[in-house]
């Protein structure tokens, strides 16, 4: 797949970032020399539908739908969904995206082979550091975790080659958390690529450390970065097997979770790829584990019954089931979870889901802001949420919600 030089040839205005998925599309389409015809041929999308996306009558919002376009057109995900996005002008700096450039040192400066040349802090504070990082992570604060894994990371890696066997395995297991940490950071704000650094740091972290729940939770990690690449068939996989090989471990709480999770990550590959009957039966799965388990939060995962139902309505989403994910989000109390960032999720969903309902755009927006509320930069850097916003804003800018829409709009740089 080659990349098209779509960044080189838009100008990017350096405070908002406007274009929708339709004229990226458009754009790249174009550039290929393609017609409606023949990509409504080879992404087997309708050319109506594809006409009514470029000229922001329909949004871009589901997976499958975007990654099948984006093979058709032979160009990423990133090239039509534009990440990562220009962040808004902040007073007190860029948040996550601020942190980015020392991160991305730190994770090619330093590995298990070649760790970097650093003096590493007493490892109690490590430890304490790498708990901070993960429950900020939970709370989508990017910009103060982000500026603690430039040092973090290094030094971990230093105490996981050089300290006795006890402080070698503990600072393996935190070394994989703070990994985990780090993927969402990447992933969430639009570093895709810069993503699998961290992924490939978890992996290399959990082989060594030769726990089965490590290694289970890094291939979660993997799955979650194969997913937003369009890359589904491995993601399939690589969830599967992961499940598969803890089926002997469930006796342990982490990994009954960690298995469930699996299954869920599991159900949504299935669904971007057409296969519904695969996806009820993982989500089946995760549903009766979760009925084991409870309400958990195992590696900051918030495994249990009210993230399973999260979770369905976030499949029905993908589906297209509109009608059926707002039911079924009616019955789920989000606040049962711990973490802003998957109650930020849920919201975003829901409002998603709204946003096709006729006559539903004042509870999609207030769904939407609420998401915006509990976790400003991961709701305002999702290329799905974005492209609802822009829809609604396409479809009535002077009518109801106006004033709330245009602002929502303003903080997502689409204004």
């Amino acid at each position: 797949m080659t990349s098209l030089k779509l960044r080189v040839q838009e100008v990017h205005d350096p405070m908002h970032e406007t274009k929708t998925i339709g004229e990226r599309l458009r754009s790249a389409r174009r550039y290929r020399g393609m017609s409606l015809q023949l990509l409504a041929d080879r992404s087997g999308l309708s050319k109506g539908f594809l006409s009514m996306v470029e000229n922001g009558k329909r949004s871009l919002e589901r997976r499958s739908h975007i990654t099948a376009l984006a093979d058709a057109l032979e160009v990423s995900v990133a090239d039509l969904t534009g990440q990562p996005y220009n962040p808004p002008p902040r007073p007190n700096g860029a948040g996550g995206h601020g942190t980015v450039p020392r991160v991305r040192v730190a994770l090619l400066g330093s590995s298990l082979d070649e760790p970097a040349d650093v003096r590493p802090r007493p490892f109690s504070e490590l430890l304490g550091e790498t708990a901070e990082v993960e429950r900020l992570c939970e709370a989508s604060d990017y910009g103060r975790f982000g500026r603690m894994l430039p040092g973090l990371l290094p030094e971990l890696h230093v105490s996981a080659v050089t300290g006795d066997e006890r402080q070698r395995r503990a600072a393996l297991r935190a070394l994989v958390r703070a990994a985990h940490a780090t993927f969402y950071l990447l992933k969430d704000l639009g570093y895709l690529d810069l993503a699998q650094i961290a992924v490939q740091q978890a992996r290399a972290a959990a082989v060594k450390s030769e726990d089965a729940t490590l290694s289970a939770l890094a291939a979660f990690v993997r799955t979650h970065a194969l997913l937003p690449a369009g890359v589904y068939l491995a993601a399939l996989r690589n969830a599967r097997q992961a499940a598969e090989y803890l089926q002997a471990a469930t006796d342990d709480p982490a990994a009954l979770e960690l298995y469930g999770m699996l299954n869920l990550s599991a159900a949504l590959a299935c669904v971007t790829m057409g296969e519904s009957g695969d996806a009820d039966t993982h989500l089946r799965e995760a549903g009766e584990t979760a009925e084991r388990t409870g309400e958990g939060n195992a590696f900051g995962l918030h495994f249990g019954p009210t993230n399973v139902a999260l979770w369905r309505v976030a499949l029905l989403v993908e589906m297209g089931d509109s009608g059926k994910a707002d039911e079924v989000a009616r019955s789920v109390v989000p606040e049962l979870i711990g973490s802003r960032g998957r109650q930020a999720t849920f919201f975003a969903d829901w409002g998603r889901a709204l946003a096709h309902l006729p006559g539903r755009d004042r509870e999609a927006i207030e769904k939407l802001r609420r998401a915006e509320r509990l976790a400003p930069e991961q709701v305002r850097n999702s290329p799905l949420v974005r492209e609802t916003v822009s829809h609604l804003l396409n479809r009535a800018r002077n009518a109801v919600g106006g004033r709330d829409l245009r602002g929502l709009a303003y903080r997502f740089g689409l204004s």
